[in-house]
């Protein structure tokens, strides 16, 4: 199902849409790294040059998961996120 989001419910948490896309995709990006280190195993942890072993995890029954985006953006609208922002000295 299909959802639209006025960009106010973003506005709430914080004023600047910009940051809230910043947030929204970084918090996206952990979670698909998450999700790809639970399908690769690795025959020995202490050598991780060799990329020959490597091997991607058979999985037997597919799990239906949502979206990133959604994931992520439902954690931020929760207020389920904590993140900060570094400001630089350049001006």
């Amino acid at each position: 199902m299909i959802v639209t989001l006025p960009f106010s419910e973003l506005n709430k948490i914080n004023d600047d849409i910009y940051k809230s896309v910043v947030v929204i995709g970084k918090r996206a990006k952990q979670v698909i790294d998450d999700r790809q280190i639970d399908r690769v195993s690795f025959d020995n942890e202490e050598e991780y040059e060799s990329l020959d072993k490597v091997h991607e995890v058979e999985i037997k029954e597919y799990v239906e998961k949502d979206k990133v985006i959604v994931t992520s953006l439902n954690e931020y609208l929760n207020d389920n996120l904590k993140y900060t922002f570094e400001q630089s000295d350049d001006k």
